[in-house]
């Protein structure tokens, strides 16, 4: 028992795969890593990584400025 179905492809913006060249400029977004071990996310610059001369924090969408 066959039956056809419609598939349509879609894009979510910022989510195909970008190439890098080296000494490109990588803009990274990170507010939080989140971890399978416990239940709180960790601030990601709490965290031994390299930071930034200037941290910018942007919101996303409505929820994170509210």
């Amino acid at each position: 028992f066959c039956q056809g179905s419609n598939i349509l492809p879609f894009y979510v913006p910022g989510v195909a795969p970008m190439n890098f060249h080296q000494n490109s400029v990588v803009e990274i977004k990170a507010v939080k890593l989140t971890s399978s071990r416990t239940q709180l996310p960790y601030e990601y610059y709490s965290l031994p990584f390299c930071q930034p001369d200037k941290v910018v924090y942007k919101a996303e969408n409505l929820g994170q400025e509210v």
